[in-house]
């Protein structure tokens, strides 16, 4: 029987072996992310749309330039679900959202993007969750971060493990990544964030607890923690499995007064989210 961690174990043994992708016989024009984006607070069951949401699919640090506007409501009985069609193996795009009261998110896809490695051209990726300012100033409170400035970014990192669902998308619990550790290096000192950052990690009752000596906890069953008060910049992220093996090594960037969250997970950068 595999001890639970080991890249055995079937929730991480993807670790050992070589991304396979599917692709198909004839490259399609597009790709399509499909995701429910909802208050942070109504986390996990009572889904609730963000009224006046807009989102640009973005493929330049500023979202100067959108790529597309193939934006939809997928679902009249479900509002709360998106649809984005962009262009089949764009590379470094993210989603930003906005809306009155809520802080502006970034929601990182990676790249380049191909659907899943299953070879179906459309993903149905987690839920997104934009928070509003007070809800954030919250969880500041919750990790004693102090008052919220604005001129400094938040970062948060949700790690997924092996398991996807049988279309190859990622599961919302099952594919949540436990006990992984996760390191940000600052690239400009290369170093880890100094204060006045505050690490944290959160559980799904919507409580951030805080890290101790600034070092990330281990991931709980939801899979997230993260840094308040980062100076904008761009980040190097590690994820390390509970085997030890190396989920993930990417590089972000966070931007002043805009939460940033993206997965780390086996084949980001082969083939996005």
């Amino acid at each position: 029987m595999a001890s639970v961690g080991s890249t055995a174990d079937p929730l991480w043994s993807c670790l050992n072996q070589p991304v396979n992708l599917v692709l198909p016989d004839a490259a399609p024009q597009t790709a399509t992310y499909v995701a429910a984006i909802v208050d942070f607070y109504s986390q996990p069951t009572l889904l609730t749309a963000i009224p006046g949401l807009t989102v640009d699919v973005c493929a330049d640090p500023t979202c100067a330039n959108p790529i597309t506007d193939k934006l939809n409501i997928t679902h009249p009985m479900a509002p709360f679900v998106w649809s984005f069609e962009m262009p089949y193996m764009v590379d470094h795009v993210f989603l930003r959202t906005r809306a009155e009261g809520y802080v502006d998110f970034d929601y990182i896809l990676g790249g380049p993007l191909l659907g899943t490695p299953y070879g179906n051209p459309t993903i149905h990726g987690l839920v997104i969750p934009p928070i509003t300012e007070s809800a954030l100033d919250d969880l500041y409170t919750q990790v004693s971060a102090g008052a919220r400035d604005t001129s400094k970014g938040i970062l948060a990192v949700r790690t997924l493990n092996c398991f996807l669902n049988p279309d190859g998308s990622p599961d919302q619990i099952k594919s949540r990544g436990e006990d992984v550790q996760v390191q940000v290096t600052e690239l400009s000192t290369n170093s880890p964030p100094p204060p006045p950052a505050v690490g944290w990690a959160l559980s799904f009752n919507n409580k951030a607890k805080p890290a101790v000596d600034n070092v990330l906890p281990l991931t709980d069953s939801r899979g997230v923690v993260g840094y308040f008060q980062l100076e904008p910049g761009n980040y190097e992220v590690k994820a390390i499995a509970p085997s030890g093996a190396t989920l993930a090594h990417t590089i972000w960037t966070v931007h002043a007064n805009v939460v940033t969250l993206a997965e780390v997970r086996r084949g980001l950068e082969q083939w996005g989210e």
